[in-house]
């Protein structure tokens, strides 16, 4: 009876080693189906997801394929706390505001200058 016994060990073992390998090829095939409708995509997911595991700054993966016009431009002008024609209490409670709400970044523009400018993480 011990000869039966391994024998039947054996043919489960085998039928589980094709199920997984079907299950391996399966899962292969189906992954390059789906990186095949968008590589760029995929690429910068990759790199995004490896320059979290790596802790590296935000957004050193990324790199654009075309250049942006106007991107050289002259940076943009602030408000000084002296010549501020907002409240500072108003912005105060509209940056406690956005903060709650779970927010990336809070930017007041006013009259061609930035007023306020804070970004969370």
């Amino acid at each position: 009876m011990r000869g039966g016994v391994a024998g039947d060990e054996r043919r489960v073992i085998n039928t589980m080693k094709v199920i997984l390998s079907v299950i391996a090829l399966i899962t292969v095939v189906a992954a390059g189906i789906v990186y095949s409708y968008d590589p760029l995509f995929w690429s910068r997911y990759g790199g995004l997801l490896k320059s979290q595991l790596l802790q590296q700054p935000r957004g050193l993966w990324y790199s654009p394929l075309e250049t942006v016009a106007g991107g050289e431009g002259s940076p943009l002008r602030y408000w000084s706390q002296q010549n501020l024609q907002i409240p500072a209490a108003a912005l105060d409670n509209a940056e406690h505001y956005v903060a709650a709400r779970r927010t990336s970044s809070f930017i007041v523009w006013h009259n061609g200058a930035v007023a306020r400018e804070r970004y969370f993480d």
